[in-house]
């Protein structure tokens, strides 16, 4: 066994204490990298949503596209692509994404904006049952409501109403 002095122990102290600063400030540089990284795609994802809030859709596309490379399972960057690529004139895909992002995020069955959402895809090409379906659960969340995608419903649902007693 090695019989080590008080000078020798101080100095693999400080040898051990310097390594773990080291690493330490290496480890928070790599991660305030990844932090802006992560800042600067959720920067894209904000303004991808409001390009497609301001129609046009045609500019947001390609940004989810290249987020979703990144983010393949993100239910928010899918429901959003999928509105985006509705609100295109891409009803089919539109869904198609809507729906990756269901399984991806069960939930979003009781979230009024995206039930309206769904629905009103549905409604665009001319699926007025399925739609109806999807605005009556969006009514069941009604007290939850506080964007008025309820109220959205109803227009719908009395739209839809119209359309059945016409034809």
């Amino acid at each position: 066994m090695v019989n080590l002095n008080g000078r020798g122990r101080n100095y693999i102290f400080l040898v051990f204490l310097s390594v773990s600063l080291i690493a330490i400030i290496i480890a928070r540089l790599v991660a305030v990298g990844q932090d802006g990284q992560r800042y600067a795609e959720y920067q894209k994802f904000v303004y991808a949503k409001k390009l497609t809030a301001e129609n046009k859709g045609t500019e947001a596309e390609p940004i989810f596209a290249e987020l979703l490379k990144k983010y393949p399972n993100s239910s928010d960057l899918l429901w959003y692509n999928g509105t985006c690529l509705a609100r295109n004139g891409k009803f089919e895909k539109g869904l198609e994404y809507m729906d990756l992002a269901r399984k991806a995020y069960p939930d979003y069955v009781t979230i009024p904006s995206y039930l309206v959402g769904y629905g009103q895809i549905l409604y665009e090409m001319g699926e007025f049952d399925r739609a109806e379906y999807y605005f009556k659960e969006c009514l069941k969340y009604k007290d939850e409501d506080k964007g008025g995608h309820t109220k959205v419903a109803e227009q719908y649902l009395e739209m839809i109403s119209l359309k059945k007693t016409h034809n």
